[in-house]
Parts: C-alpha cells; sequence; structure tokens
C-alpha cells in the first residue's frame, strides 16, 4: 500500500519525483498523483497521469516519461 512513508525519492535531469498521496477511501486505499518538479524553477511542473494511482513509479518508469516529455516539450 502506498503511504508517505514508503514514497520513492527519484531524481532525473534536474527533475525531482514528489509524489503526493491524494485520497483514501472507505476502506482505506490510498491514491497518489505522480508529480515531477522542476529542481531549478520549482514552479514548473509536470504530472504523470499514464501511470496506476496505487502504485509508485520505479526509476526505469521516471526515466521513461522525462525523456518522452521532454522530447515533447522541446
Amino acid at each position: 500500500m502506498i503511504s508517505w512513508h514508503n514514497a520513492p525519492t527519484h531524481s532525473y535531469r534536474g527533475w525531482v519525483y514528489m509524489p503526493e498521496v491524494e485520497h483514501e477511501d472507505d476502506e482505506g486505499v490510498r491514491k497518489a498523483s505522480h508529480r515531477f518538479v522542476d529542481r531549478v524553477n520549482p514552479t514548473d511542473v509536470m504530472i504523470c497521469g499514464e501511470h496506476s494511482p496505487y502504485r509508485w513509479m520505479t526509476f526505469q518508469q521516471v526515466v521513461e516519461f522525462i525523456d518522452k516529455m521532454e522530447r515533447v516539450r522541446s
């Protein structure tokens, strides 16, 4: 189960993975949003909506997402 206590700390190409636990339902199931913050400009934020809200992203998934988003943004 995801919680603040087991959230990973990934960093890649100046982006920091800062997931947030958004919601906990009546049964105690939590959902996360997958948020990335630019290390230089903390107001620049990307959200990954493609990944499951019930699991943290692995480092490899973070790398793939950031590489894809940098191609789209350029």
